[in-house]
């Protein structure tokens, strides 16, 4: 049912989803939008990516276009690597609410519940602002129902019911239906601990469980980094912060974990790199080993 629903969702995101940048119907995301919904696909993609081409990277502009990118995408895992791209290396980017709720319900395609649930706290904590919170708190209590954790779903459920809006019908009645049930079941506080565990880390990493619990890294699998007088070109970026002192306490942690990780950047957003790698295969082939130990990170290319 949920997988039916999801399926549903996503198409409906392309159909309605606004453009940032201009509400007006000449837009030109409007109309690659336009396109791609009356199966001119390849040309609404064109559209979207000369705007990219001619956005300056880490402008606001190329965010938009590289959301736009990842909306209009072919395949959902052509949109979760932008998506993905938007989340570590655009932290400020006004529809990171937005992103993150997308990446949730690709993970839940996929049938990672623990992964989507990351996700969906993480709106719910580290961004109020985006006012996706009601559909973040939905698709929490969606996700705990398949988990059989019924005072969880139930408290998701309620603050859904709480904060959505008005004019909101359609995800209103989606809440009031998970709602029904929620007859009896008393709902539980909110586990603060495993919130805690959870925001913790980089707003990249989908972690299914808290990262100290994650086995240490077999470091001496990794490609050799430079020496720490190279400059290298290539470097697995595990998040970016508006605050230095949050990347600061993330390396902290990296390195306690045997990760050389640094922060990358003299003014936000600043950048958690792990190594310097002369290739981006030694790169890749780090970040895969990264992986294994429980983080999420992307390939770079260090300026």
């Amino acid at each position: 049912m949920i997988r039916k629903l999801l399926s549903i969702t996503a198409a409906l995101l392309v159909l309605s989803m606004p453009a940032q940048s201009q509400g007006t119907a000449d837009s030109v995301f409007v109309r690659a939008q336009k396109m791609v919904s009356d199966g001119n696909a390849g040309r609404g993609r064109s559209v979207v990516d000369s705007v990219l081409r001619s956005s300056r990277r880490g402008s606001p502009a190329y965010a938009e276009a590289l959301f736009w990118r990842a909306t209009l995408a072919a395949t959902s895992q052509q949109s979760e690597q932008d998506y993905r791209r938007l989340v570590v290396e655009y932290p400020l980017y006004a529809r990171t609410g937005d992103v993150l709720l997308r990446l949730a319900q690709l993970e839940l395609l996929r049938g990672n519940r623990d992964a989507a649930a990351v996700h969906l706290r993480r709106i719910q904590t580290e961004h109020p602002e985006f006012g996706n919170q009601a559909a973040a708190s939905y698709w929490l209590g969606r996700v705990l129902f398949e988990k059989n954790d019924l005072a969880g779903a139930c408290g998701a459920i309620a603050d859904a019911k709480r904060i959505v809006k008005p004019d909101d019908v359609e995800l209103a009645n989606q809440i009031e239906y998970q709602n029904q049930q929620c007859a009896g079941v008393v709902i539980s506080a909110p586990d603060t601990t495993r919130l805690a565990e959870v925001t913790s880390g980089p707003l990249a990493g989908p972690l299914p469980g808290p990262v100290t619990r994650a086995p240490a890294p077999a470091t001496g699998n990794l490609p050799p980094p430079l020496p720490a007088n190279s400059s290298g070109s290539y470097s697995v970026q595990i998040a970016a912060y508006s605050e230095k002192t949050q990347a600061t306490a993330l390396v902290s942690r990296l390195s306690s974990r045997g990760f050389s990780a640094r922060v990358d950047g003299s003014r936000a957003p600043y950048r958690v790199r792990i190594g310097q790698y002369a290739t981006r295969a030694d790169a890749v082939a780090a970040q895969q080993r990264i992986k294994k130990g429980g983080i999420t990170g992307i390939v770079v290319k260090v300026d």
